[in-house]
């Protein structure tokens, strides 16, 4: 299987909740996402947790994979009037793991993140432009 843009059914919502992962941004306050890109094979998701800096282009992810959990940032570059790209401004390991490999690591999280393109919609929902990946 393959990753997939996703709306959480209240199911998973409940098991989600259930690992107590902290927000970044609210450390009072659990991860509660509504939308992800996941991988149920690889045991891997990527989940936008939105703008934290003063950039509104600078978006931040948290990408788990194998129960290990990432906060990635991200800017959205323009190309053209149609096209966008990802860069990566930095990762850092929210589980202090040092065991994943860091070039499988990213090439999962590209993988995740081609799947997930501009807005992490399900498939059906029209994507406003064409995603590029520089990094």
């Amino acid at each position: 299987m393959a990753f997939m843009n996703e709306r959480l059914t209240s199911l998973q919502k409940e098991d989600f909740l259930k690992k107590g992962i902290k927000h970044p941004h609210h450390p009072n306050d659990v991860l509660n996402p509504n939308f992800w890109t996941i991988d149920h094979e690889q045991n891997a998701c990527l989940i936008n947790i939105g703008a934290y800096h003063d950039l509104p282009e600078e978006e931040q992810f948290i990408f788990i994979y194998n129960s290990e959990i990432f906060l990635f940032t991200l800017q959205m570059c323009s190309i053209n009037d149609t096209t966008k790209a990802w860069e990566l401004k930095k990762y850092i390991s929210l589980t202090d793991s040092d065991k994943i490999n860091e070039e499988q690591l990213i090439m999962i999280f590209k993988e995740a993140l081609s799947k997930y393109k501009y807005n992490g919609l399900p498939d059906g929902y029209k994507q406003q432009f064409e995603m590029k990946i520089n990094f």
